[in-house]
């Protein structure tokens, strides 16, 4: 992904400057990363390089992974160009999947802390 950017300095223009933007952009990882984290770093870069939000959702979904567009995918048309949309509905979907790790990771702490206790 490139993103071709000119800048008009009063009179005078600027050259055209080429910015790699998949060397920018954080890659989502959905087993190790957390999801808010990752839009707030997201956003954060759309918005250092300058551009509009009308191009965040493209440029979100060259960062995430194919299962997770597949969620984007499936929204209607006029819902997938909107960002704020796009946010909310990734989410409420990876924070029902952090719950769910979280709640079996407790079950899990207490059931070796109830076998520890056994054995001692």
């Amino acid at each position: 992904m490139q993103n071709e950017t000119q800048r008009a300095v009063g009179p005078q223009t600027l050259p055209q400057t080429k910015i790699e933007l998949n060397k920018l952009l954080p890659t989502f990882n959905p087993e190790i990363d957390n999801m808010d984290l990752f839009l707030t770093l997201f956003e954060r870069q759309m918005k250092l390089l300058d551009l509009g939000e009308d191009l965040w959702v493209p440029y979100l979904i060259g960062a995430l992974p194919s299962d997770v567009t597949s969620l984007i995918a499936r929204e209607p048309e006029e819902k997938c160009r909107d960002y704020c949309h796009i946010r909310g509905m990734l989410l409420k979907r990876f924070k029902l999947t952090a719950e769910n790790s979280g709640s079996c990771f407790h079950v899990t702490e207490k059931a070796q802390m109830g076998l520890g206790r056994l054995l001692f």
